[in-house]
């Protein structure tokens, strides 16, 4: 997801997993935070294929929010617009079957740094097992 997501929006940094690292001098810095979040949703079919949802969570950090919101609205635009097989596995691992936003982003904090806000999503993927 991580690889669509930087491939197919206008990001104005890389996402790092699970947060967004500081500058060299402690302070926090822009960035872009991926973070998979529980869920329990998951089917085995009579193939052996699982049939699983992954929820995860976008943090978006930046001194201008503007450019935190759109960032964020971009990401979701593009979520929201998956279908299937939207997605490729590179090997063959699953298939991918769609994208949804659960939560647009929401205001979380404004510190002397910037703000910060979030939004969740899931998707759905086969596992080829």
């Amino acid at each position: 997801m991580i690889d669509a997501l930087e491939a197919n929006c206008d990001l104005f940094a890389q996402i790092s997993v699970p947060i967004i690292p500081a500058n060299s001098d402690g302070t926090p810095a822009n960035g872009i935070a991926f973070m998979l979040t529980p869920i329990g949703q998951a089917t085995c079919n009579y193939d052996g294929q699982w049939d699983k949802q992954y929820a995860f969570q976008i943090t978006v950090r930046h001194t201008d929010q503007l450019t935190a919101v759109n960032t964020l609205q971009a990401i979701s635009r593009y979520v929201d617009g998956l279908d299937n097989d939207s997605i490729q596995s590179q090997n063959g691992s699953f298939y991918f079957i769609n994208g949804q936003v659960t939560s647009l982003p929401n205001f979380l904090m404004k510190d002397d740094h910037g703000v910060v806000y979030v939004a969740s999503y899931s998707a759905e993927l086969l596992l080829n097992e």
